[in-house]
């Protein structure tokens, strides 16, 4: 490998490395996540790891075990660990990224990769140990297992590997959403995969399911996340009559709030209420299944077509904004310089300020390069197609399900949407090249 082709290859990644660096003697923070409501009791995560694993419903157990262990190793500080993976992901993110475009025969990948990956909203996020950075990269390595990996056999296994972590870390990357992604392939390689990598392929999604199993099991709900009534119920402003409150809303603290809404005698909550993880005063408790399951009732008595498509409306109009503009990244805000404190401080394909949702290119050129992309979707490979299939649904779901969070898991998709781009923009080109050359091709007829 010569000097040009290291350059090209590593220098923007080890760039990003140093920048994250600086970033660091500079103080400019990463984003401490005790307390947030993701996560159960420190008694819980911290003492009690495996009974996290196992019992946790609501969400993923996947962060507060992460969040776990680089505690343990850090000595009860896990931030100096953080501050150290966070940007190896980064780089090592920009480095798969190269590696897609240089796969795909895309000119000037150098160029392309550091307007993502230079990108300031990619280091805000990239100093935030949440799940959209997780998956952000996840979502990376999975673009890199289609389209680098060339063993057909090879590529089905660690897509089916990386789906099925992604589904383990975050619900709305559904179990059948891994399904899918590996019955595509499976079935568009079908004549030149062997039936082991097949088999192996299906068995590796019992990871996921085996969460689905255990909820199913424990808590009598097939789901990865006894919380979607309770979700619903907030972005529809739905709210219930407890013995403490009128019109109380979903997520609210303390618990006994909702004494009314839950039972003491409801069966969970008498075999769980003094189990470890499940009887904080947090959105763990137990009680919560049931509330939630009291909220999705709700839902489903006052939700109509018309509001839903309100509601999507709304959710697709927060979802392409800037995810620099959620509200945990404001610590970050208060690092920058005074005068960098618009949008360009930290996302410079945003230009309006802090709680806007009206002005940046997102608007404009996401939506048209997936437009395009649909316009044109039974013309390209399978692949590309997956590809747009995956972002759509996704797009609708994280639109739908929690509208107001819609831009910050839209960072989850973000490899995703880049691809979209560039492939639009190679299909621009390849138009505009054939316009001018069929105008070239009159005009020299008529001389």
């Amino acid at each position: 490998m010569g000097y040009p082709s290291i350059a090209r290859n590593y220098s923007l990644p080890i760039t990003i490395a140093c920048i994250h660096a600086i970033l660091q003697f500079l103080d400019f923070p990463i984003l401490r996540i005790d307390g947030y409501w993701q996560l159960p009791s420190k008694d819980c995560w911290y003492n009690h790891p495996l009974h996290a694993l196992l019992l946790l419903n609501g969400t993923s157990p996947a962060l507060a075990l992460w969040h776990s262990a680089f505690t343990h190793l850090g000595n009860d500080d896990p931030y100096p660990l953080y501050a150290f993976i966070l940007p190896m992901l980064h780089a090592i993110g920009c480095y798969l990224f190269l590696s897609i475009l240089s796969s795909l025969r895309i000119r000037y990948r150098t160029i392309w990769a550091a307007l993502f990956f230079l990108n300031p909203l990619a280091f805000a996020y990239f100093r935030y140990p949440f799940y959209s950075t997780y998956l952000f990269f996840l979502s990376l390595v999975l673009l890199y297992s289609l389209w680098v990996i060339k063993n057909r056999n090879r590529r089905l296994v660690s897509v089916s590997i990386t789906i099925a972590l992604a589904a383990a870390v975050r619900p709305s990357w559904h179990l059948g959403l891994a399904i899918f992604w590996v019955g595509w392939l499976a079935w568009n390689e079908r004549k030149k995969l062997s039936r082991a990598s097949i088999i192996t392929a299906f068995l590796i999604l019992l990871f996921p399911f085996g969460l689905y199993l255990k909820n199913l099991i424990l808590f009598d709900s097939f789901s990865a996340s006894t919380w979607l009534g309770m979700n619903l119920a907030r972005s529809r402003l739905i709210t219930l009559d407890s013995d403490e409150r009128k019109n109380l809303a979903s997520f609210q603290l303390p618990t006994i709030l909702y004494r009314g809404i839950y039972s003491e005698d409801d069966p969970l909550v008498s075999r769980y209420s003094e189990t470890i993880c499940l009887n904080g005063d947090d959105y763990h408790n137990i009680r919560f299944i049931e509330v939630s399951r009291k909220y999705l009732s709700k839902v489903k008595e006052t939700t109509d077509v018309r509001q839903s498509l309100r509601l999507l409306k709304f959710g697709i109009k927060v979802y392409l904004s800037s995810p620099s503009n959620y509200p945990f990244l404001v610590p970050q805000f208060s690092a920058v310089p005074e005068f960098l404190r618009k949008y360009p401080g930290l996302d410079w394909f945003a230009a309006v300020d802090m709680g806007s949702f009206d002005k940046n290119l997102y608007r404009i050129v996401y939506p048209i390069s997936l437009l395009l992309l649909l316009l044109r979707f039974f013309s390209f490979s399978y692949k590309v197609q997956i590809i747009v299939l995956h972002t759509v649904s996704l797009t609708i779901l994280y639109s739908f399900i929690d509208p107001f969070e819609a831009n910050r898991m839209r960072f989850e998709l973000e490899p995703f949407w880049y691809l979209c781009v560039l492939f639009s923009f190679i299909r621009i080109k390849a138009y505009v090249d054939r316009g001018i050359k069929t105008i070239r091709s009159g005009l020299s007829r008529e001389n």
